[in-house]
């Protein structure tokens, strides 16, 4: 989790030095915070990122959203991330995924409980948008089956 947030406060050639392991990952700064205080961190960033009105490339967005989900997930933190928003990383992940997930996407039709969208072929899945990013990210396994909401609009 250190990494990626070490990912954001640096340019696209660093981003690449680091994955050849000639840069330092996580940045001493980062690896200094605290666990608590990485959510505040995160949410600090992501509000100057909105604040400054520029554009965010998917893939920065979908590792903002991974970053979040995994401090949710690993640490217990009070993070939410909106299930739109996630359905936006899922498809992208999803092109741009591999082997086991794009088998699974291209088998299996994820449905997003919470979140009003689908994603794949094949028999429906219902899980949680959170679940379904987190298993094309890597960071899990395939979801299991969440019950659909019976509720109506």
């Amino acid at each position: 989790m250190r990494e990626l947030l070490t990912v954001f406060r640096v340019p696209w050639w660093m981003r690449w030095a680091r994955s050849i392991g000639i840069a330092e990952t996580p940045s001493s700064k980062i690896a200094g915070i605290a666990d608590a205080a990485l959510a505040n961190d995160v949410r600090a960033w992501a509000a100057s990122l909105a604040a400054s009105g520029t554009r965010t490339p998917i893939r920065d967005l979908g590792a903002a959203v991974v970053l979040a989900l995994d401090l949710k997930t690993v640490h217990d933190l009070a993070v939410e991330v909106d299930p739109f928003l996630c359905g936006a990383v899922a498809l992208d992940l999803a092109l741009r995924s591999r082997q086991p997930q794009r088998s699974v996407v291209t088998a299996r039709t994820f449905v997003a409980v919470d979140g009003g969208w689908q994603l794949g072929r094949g028999p429906q899945l219902t899980a949680s948008a959170a679940s379904i990013v987190l298993f094309l990210a890597g960071r899990g396994d395939v979801p299991s089956e969440a019950p659909r909401s019976t509720s109506s609009p």
